[in-house]
C-alpha cells in the first residue's frame, strides 16, 4: 500500500488535471520542486490550430485530510516555507501569478 502522502498527491494531481481539461486550459507539472508544482496556461485558436497563449498561472498543489471546512472558508496549516514562496512571488512585480490549490480529503480512505 502506498504511503498516505503519496495517495494524497496522486489524487490531487488527478483532480486538478480533470478540472483543467474541463476548463479547456493546458496544464503542466514541474519535474523538480522549486516551490511550485505546475503551471496552467490558456489556449486560443490561431487559424486551424490551438496554441497556448501568454497568460499563465503557476500553482502550489497541496492535499490533506487535516483541514477544517467552515461555511465561508477553509482552515489549513500551510508550512512556512510554502507560504513564503507564495508571498514572495505575489509581491514580485515581474513574476508569473501564482495560487495555492488545496484538495481536501476525507479522513478515511473508505469515504
Amino acid at each position: 500500500m502506498l504511503p498516505q502522502q503519496s495517495v494524497e498527491e496522486l489524487l490531487s494531481l488527478a483532480h486538478v488535471q480533470a478540472i483543467a481539461g474541463q476548463a479547456g486550459v493546458s496544464m503542466s507539472y514541474f519535474d523538480l520542486d522549486y516551490g511550485f508544482d505546475g503551471t496552467v496556461r490558456s489556449i486560443r485558436a490561431r487559424g486551424s490550430r490551438l496554441v497556448t497563449q501568454g497568460l499563465a498561472v503557476d500553482f502550489q498543489l497541496k492535499a490533506s485530510i487535516n483541514c477544517l471546512i467552515e461555511s465561508e472558508y477553509i482552515i489549513y496549516d500551510l508550512d512556512v516555507k510554502n507560504y513564503n514562496d507564495l508571498i514572495e512571488r505575489r509581491l514580485s512585480s515581474n513574476g508569473i501569478p501564482c495560487i495555492l490549490l488545496l484538495k481536501t480529503l476525507p479522513a478515511s480512505r473508505d469515504k
